[in-house]
């Protein structure tokens, strides 16, 4: 990814198993204005990425990013599976 900044989507779909539990979790961070820890995978370890159709079909077997690129081939936005989430404490 070149050590460039590249903005990560916060997405979670209603069919997964963690679902109920991450809204609980970004809700209660919403309304007490408490900042939220997010661990991510890893997308620069090799392999770890797929197309977006690939991901869409493979998300609930197996755990992997996707990058979207620009037309310019350049890395619009990283999409990848949650391995932890948090309220912090500070």
């Amino acid at each position: 990814m070149n050590n460039k900044d590249v903005p990560i989507r916060f997405v979670v779909y209603e069919d997964e198993k963690d679902y109920n539990a991450i809204q609980a979790i970004v809700q209660t961070a919403y309304a007490t204005r408490t900042a939220v820890s997010i661990i991510f995978e890893n997308p620069n370890i090799e392999g770890n990425h797929y197309d977006y159709e690939t991901f869409l079909t493979k998300r609930k077997t197996e755990s992997k990013c996707y990058v979207n690129e620009d037309l310019k081939g350049n890395i619009a936005f990283v999409n990848c599976p949650i391995q932890s989430i948090q309220l912090s404490s500070n």
